[in-house]
């Protein structure tokens, strides 16, 4: 084929010797045409679709019908893995998120057990709790618990939620009728206590005590020596304050 194209030039070019030159070139030049298109006509398939030509023509159509099938196969397989590997995800975190999420106390639980395990924390606390750690002790986690609202109602029957030095906000102090105790914060018996100061020091005499008065009651600020040597602080009621507390050493 490169030798046809080249000679087509050469024929050409001898046009300007003269009529009869001209015309037997022109003559040649139809030959080598004839040879080029028979030798294109008769070539592979696969030679077709390298050597520009009318024949080449049909094999880039085809091609170009068959691309946009293969290109949409090629899309809806890749959407297909896409969309896999998204579901997997899903399922993964859905899974995580079941996995860790905090298991909350049982709806089973009834008023009278919140109850009693309010109470208990609440004493243990010397009568005096943060709303938080009683639900922590009841097992809540959210307050979109359905028990939640079970919780609140029975805590309102157990504990005034009251403003107290140094909280930002209410706390729970138990109800006197509840208490527990006779004089002083009510304690397991291997808790000690004493009176703090307004400076938070110890002392023994009820009149040396920080005092703040609530709800038209006077509570007394009071110092918890529990297990393991953990403190705790809390307010107890006039009427449970004794003139003195224990000598704490």
């Amino acid at each position: 084929t490169v030798a046809v194209a080249a000679a087509a030039p050469a024929a050409t070019a001898a046009a300007p010797m003269g009529p009869d030159k001209a015309i037997t070139a022109t003559a040649g030049w139809k030959q080598a045409l004839a040879a080029k298109q028979a030798m294109v006509a008769s070539a592979q398939p696969s030679v077709c679709a390298v050597v520009p030509g009318p024949a080449s023509a049909g094999t880039t159509g085809a091609t170009a019908n068959t691309a946009p099938a293969a290109t949409s196969a090629a899309m809806e397989a890749t959407v297909g893995i896409v969309r896999t590997k998204v579901a997997k995800t899903s399922s993964v975190a859905h899974s995580t998120a079941s996995f860790s999420a905090p298991v909350d106390v049982s709806e089973d639980l009834s008023d009278s057990d919140i109850r009693e395990r309010a109470i208990e924390c609440l004493r243990k606390k010397g009568g005096t709790c943060k709303l938080s750690v009683v639900a922590a002790a009841l097992g809540l986690r959210s307050p979109h618990s359905p028990i939640y609202k079970r919780v609140v109602a029975v805590l309102k029957e157990v504990a005034d939620m009251e403003r107290a030095p140094d909280e930002a906000r209410p706390v729970l102090m138990l109800k006197l009728e509840l208490w527990g105790a006779e004089h002083g914060p009510p304690l397991p018996n291997a808790c000690r206590w004493c009176y703090l100061d307004g400076d938070g020091n110890q002392v023994v005499e009820l009149c040396s005590a920080r005092r703040f008065e609530t709800s038209g009651q006077e509570r007394f600020h009071v110092r918890i020596f529990g297990p393991e040597g953990r403190t705790e602080s809390a307010w107890i009621p006039k009427s449970k304050a004794p003139k003195q507390s224990p000598k704490i050493a």
